[in-house]
């Protein structure tokens, strides 16, 4: 048994959820994107079927998909900070 200090701090696992539109493939990466609001709901992954997808995590939907004709896409870098262009 774990001591009662283990016990107490233990978190339950949270849910798992589907997206729309997943990758035809194994994701590689995964990465909240930066947002102005406290808290992103924009998940970013990559996939080794070459495509970048962007998924909004509140409203369960498929925002974009990218796809990349030089092959499995393994990693990714996203910025820290975002730039909102209005016209």
């Amino acid at each position: 048994h774990f001591p009662l200090f283990f016990q107490t701090m233990a978190q339950p696992l949270p849910e798992p959820k589907s997206l729309p539109s997943p990758p035809n493939d194994g994701i590689t990466s995964l990465q909240y994107l930066p947002s102005t609001s406290s808290s992103s709901s924009l998940l970013a992954s990559t996939s080794w079927d070459g495509a970048l997808r962007i998924h909004d995590t509140i409203a369960k939907t498929h925002v974009v998909t990218q796809t990349m004709d030089s092959g499995p896409l393994l990693c990714m870098a996203v910025g820290t900070t975002t730039t909102t262009t209005t016209t």
